[in-house]
């Protein structure tokens, strides 16, 4: 496990005080940025590149709170890389006509960013054109639209549901890319085992079942 003299060491926590030779202290503030950074190492599985991005968001938050708050999740996406060295669009047609109809099915669905375009929107794009060299060649994006309007509505549900405690506006933006991480690992299990037992049961009533599931040693 990382220590806090990695994390001090990194620049992803200050110095505490220290009080005599073998001791240090560190505050309540310390405490928190570490179980944020705990988050995006351990269970997001972020790189120190990205997780230093995300903390340099939130050192941003005085500046302004909207930049802050796409700078954090900007640096969640593995794409984001890419979007920093990206500051024209390409220039391969193909990489055109698929942002012209990614943006519109946004816009659709009514996630509207303006002249912002967020890190994670190359993500998708990157997984759509995987999805048709690997398995629909002829995926057309606006067939993605009733799967991103039951997102937005599972996601308006998510953060209704157990709303997370606002002390400060930083305070919350930090709690809430710790509930995208950790929710993200919750929510993509769900949807495996749904999966699983749709088709078991899709199976079972074509009568193509022929033995029982050998269950995974405990």
């Amino acid at each position: 496990m990382e220590t806090i003299k990695f994390y001090v060491r990194e620049g992803l926590i200050p110095p505490g005080v220290s009080v005599r030779a073998n001791r240090t202290d560190y505050t309540d503030a310390h405490a928190k940025r570490i179980l944020l950074i705990r988050a995006l190492r351990d269970v997001g599985g972020l790189p120190l590149s990205s997780t230093l991005r995300v903390l340099d968001a939130f050192d941003q938050w005085g500046e302004d709170p909207r930049v802050a708050f796409h700078s954090a999740f900007d640096a969640l996406s593995t794409a984001a890389p890419k979007a920093a060295a990206t500051s024209q669009p390409l220039p391969d047609p193909a990489t055109a006509d698929l942002r012209r109809d990614v943006d519109a099915l946004l816009d659709q669905v009514g996630w509207r960013f303006g002249e912002y375009v967020p890190a994670v929107e190359l993500e998708l794009m990157d997984a759509i054109s995987k999805v048709r060299d690997y398995l629909y060649p002829d995926l057309a994006v606006e067939e993605l639209k009733p799967l991103a309007q039951r997102i937005d509505e599972l996601t308006a549900f998510e953060m209704r549901w157990r709303p997370l405690r606002r002390e400060t506006a930083l305070e919350e933006l930090q709690l809430t890319v710790i509930k995208t991480v950790l929710f993200e690992k919750v929510l993509v299990a769900l949807r495996r085992l749904a999966r699983e037992s749709i088709r078991d049961r899709i199976l079972e009533s074509q009568g193509r079942v022929t033995r029982s599931v050998v269950p995974l040693p405990r």
